[in-house]
């Protein structure tokens, strides 16, 4: 029905899963019903909606559990950055010259 409608662009099915998607855009996503719209939003290229046509259950990772790995990666980064620096201050010789 969208289609046939003046100066209304209707975009190809997209697929995503939630832990693609920004928080705010799928609590959204996860409270509109089957086949329903979700109210318009104001964008650069106008009015926008979205119409939710299915959903199913992943088995890929879930945004809290991407979060919580990319927790553990950064302290483990941290870790080892810090570990590698001492060593390297260790290691270091400085040497001062007079410019006379």
């Amino acid at each position: 029905m969208a289609r046939g409608l003046r100066d209304v662009a209707v975009r190809d099915p997209v697929t995503r899963n939630s832990s693609d998607l920004s928080p705010q855009l799928r609590d959204v996503l996860g409270n509109i019903q089957l086949g329903h719209l979700t109210a318009p939003e104001s964008t650069a290229q106008g009015l926008q909606m979205f119409a939710v046509c299915g959903k199913k259950e992943s088995s890929t990772e879930s945004p809290l559990k991407r979060e919580m790995r990319e927790q553990i990666f950064a302290k483990r980064f941290e870790s080892e950055s810090k570990k590698y620096l001492d060593e390297v201050r260790k290691a270091a010789m400085i040497e001062y010259k007079n410019s006379k």
